[in-house]
Order: C-alpha cells, then sequence, then structure tokens
C-alpha cells in the first residue's frame, strides 16, 4: 500500500512519461495483464492509455486491472492510468530516486 506521499511523488513522476501502452477494441485479455506486468517487473510505474475505439470505463478498468496484475492505482485522468508496482529485485526505485 503506498502512501499519500509516495502516491504525490508518484504522479509528478508520471507527468514526464509517455504512455506505454496503449488499449483499444481488445480491451483487457491475458495478454495485456502479462505486457503490463513484464512493464512493471522492469520500471515500477506505467502510463497507461485508452484508445477512443474502446468501450472501458478508466475508473473500472483501473480496478479490473489492478485486481489481476496486484499492482497500485496511483491516477486516473480521462482515459489515462497510471499503476505502480515495487520490485524489490531493482537496483534503482522510483520513488528512492525523487528523495
Amino acid at each position: 500500500m503506498i502512501t499519500t506521499k509516495n502516491r504525490s511523488a508518484l504522479k509528478k513522476y508520471a507527468q514526464n512519461l509517455k504512455p506505454a501502452l496503449n488499449i483499444g477494441k481488445d480491451n483487457l485479455n491475458q495478454n495485456i495483464f502479462s505486457s503490463i506486468l513484464d512493464y512493471l517487473n522492469k520500471n515500477e510505474i506505467m502510463k497507461i492509455k485508452i484508445l477512443q475505439n474502446s468501450s472501458l470505463d478508466p475508473k473500472e478498468a483501473m480496478q479490473f486491472l489492478c485486481s489481476n496484475v496486484n499492482c497500485e492505482p496511483v491516477l486516473v485522468v480521462g482515459k489515462t492510468l497510471v499503476v505502480y508496482k515495487y520490485n524489490p529485485n531493482l537496483t534503482k526505485h522510483v520513488l528512492e530516486e525523487k528523495k
């Protein structure tokens, strides 16, 4: 569970990120979950864009995504999602870089 202070730091960090994944009409499936998990294991934080041709509601997608990938929700703005998952095996951590 991330604290409010950590969430704020992650939001600031995510401002400069470009979406690493676009979710379109295929919506959420097992391939997308595995792609997200692989990316989070390498980078800890990920920005995801839901395209206009998708029928997903961003808030529902965030809940479904976080429950399946076991990550923390950081931010939902419009159709942009930011998720975070701590990886103890990395040498540099996103939250430690900001201190």
